[in-house]
């Protein structure tokens, strides 16, 4: 019985040994016209630019991919769009084949693009100032820009949003909030437009996101130069007294996240 075990396991593994050096044959699709959505992904240390791509075109599967090579320097940001690639695992929902490019960190300055979308290119250039991101595409072809400017999220805020279900919650919404004041937060208002990770509205307050599903939402957004403790004491106090009265989503300049849910 010993040896029928042991043979049927040396089976086994040299099935799964010649299984894993078997090169799967990968296919791809034509590339049609895409999305470029531009984001700044925020860090205690440098923060580093990403052209983020979507195709027009919908798939069966949500994890399919653009393949592409990239270049990246002061004398060109160079990008090539090639196929699509489709995923030997399909997550299936409908959704647009999509890549991240990371660019990495840019000083302010003038810096020219050149963007293939299979055949057909694209040539402009980048703005950098401390303030925005702005990107110009002289002739588009296949490429659609969803807006050509990111404003980039101020040093030393915090901002986020709170949702809640009953009317009667308002009152615990504000003590909330004035909670964040009492530890030095100070109300701040915004130049309107995409930032990426929100938009600003013609006030420079933050438009509520589609994502959270509440009946109501507030949102906030405050310059904060304490430390960020004193903010985790507010959230985990009102997240242990009021778990289900209220549901805060805040956010800091350095990219951290801090949710009620968490406490």
């Amino acid at each position: 019985m010993n040896k029928i075990i042991t043979s049927s396991l040396l089976i086994l593994l040299i099935l799964f040994a010649l299984s894993s050096c078997l090169d799967y044959e990968k296919e791809y699709l034509p590339l049609g016209e895409v999305k470029l959505y531009v984001t700044e992904e925020l860090s205690t240390e440098s923060r580093r630019l990403h052209f983020n791509f979507f195709t027009s075109e919908t798939y069966d599967c949500l994890n399919y991919s653009i393949r592409h090579n990239s270049l990246s320097s002061d004398e060109l940001i160079e990008i090539d769009l090639v196929d699509i690639e489709k995923s030997s695992l399909c997550l299936s929902d409908t959704g647009p084949a999509y890549t991240s490019i990371d660019l990495g960190n840019y000083t302010t300055g003038n810096y020219p693009i050149r963007i293939w979308v299979g055949t057909a290119v694209n040539d402009g250039h980048l703005e950098v100032s401390d303030e925005r991101y702005v990107v110009n595409i002289e002739n588009p072809q296949m490429l659609i820009a969803q807006y050509d400017t990111l404003n980039r999220i101020p040093e030393d805020i915090i901002w986020g949003a709170i949702g809640y279900y009953i009317a009667e919650a308002d009152t615990v919404v504000n003590a909330f909030l004035d909670s964040l004041e009492s530890v030095g937060a100070q109300p701040r208002v915004l130049t309107p437009g995409e930032y990426g990770y929100f938009q600003a509205d013609s006030t420079g307050q933050i438009i509520a996101p589609e994502s959270l599903e509440f009946n109501s939402i507030k949102t906030f957004v405050y310059d904060y130069t304490e430390p960020i403790e004193k903010v985790e004491e507010v959230i985990e106090y009102f997240a242990n007294y009021y778990a289900n009265t209220l549901f805060v989503y805040l956010y800091n300049s350095d990219g951290e996240i801090f949710i009620t849910s968490d406490y």
